[in-house]
């Protein structure tokens, strides 16, 4: 892990050297760049609606050549973590889910893989300035095994996922830990 947190270390003070800034918010230190093609590279940091659409919560990781990279947080307005997504690379072939409750407890956990999956969405285009018709070719949806947590920490349920949908045995537990249920998907 360590090897991992020097490397990103190291590429992100590259990247950050070796950019022009795009936006700077003076009071977070807040620095977001894209190369001379456009690309987002770097740590980036920026705002995002909460559950009411107020633009409080903020998202930050770093971006390599316009991807995702390492580890992403989404973050309240009191500053607490209430999801993590670790990219383990650029191609999305691999990203684990953290999320967590209000008092810092894990909720769940598990992996996102691509599947293929076509739509046209809408999307916001930066050079545009306004929304854009984009068509994805795929999505990444929950896959392997899950774990979702009671506020109180212990486990509340396990089980498989395959492309978003439960499949196989789901255990769930009370919150105490005991075993109450078990299905068969």
């Amino acid at each position: 892990m360590t090897y991992a947190f020097a490397f990103l270390l190291i590429f992100s003070c590259s990247c950050t050297m070796a950019q022009s800034p795009l936006v700077r918010e003076s009071k977070h230190q807040t620095r977001n760049f894209k190369d001379k093609n456009g690309f987002r590279q770097g740590y980036w940091k920026f705002a995002i609606s909460d559950h009411m659409g107020h633009g409080s919560n903020t998202v930050e990781g770093f971006y390599y050549n316009d991807k995702e990279i390492g580890v992403w947080t989404k973050k309240d307005r009191d500053g607490k973590v209430y999801q993590e997504r670790i990219y383990y690379d650029t191609t999305r072939s691999k990203v684990q889910v953290n999320d967590y409750y209000l008092n810092g407890n894990l909720k769940s956990m598990g992996f996102l893989f691509p599947a293929p999956y076509r739509d046209t969405v809408m999307q916001y285009d930066e050079k545009l300035g306004r929304d854009r018709r984009v068509i994805i070719d795929s999505m990444l949806m929950k896959s392997g095994r899950w774990y979702f947590y009671h506020s109180n920490g212990i486990l509340e349920s396990e089980g498989l996922y395959e492309k978003n949908a439960k499949k196989d045995i789901w255990k769930f537990y009370n919150q105490h830990g005991e075993l109450t249920r078990t299905e068969d998907l």
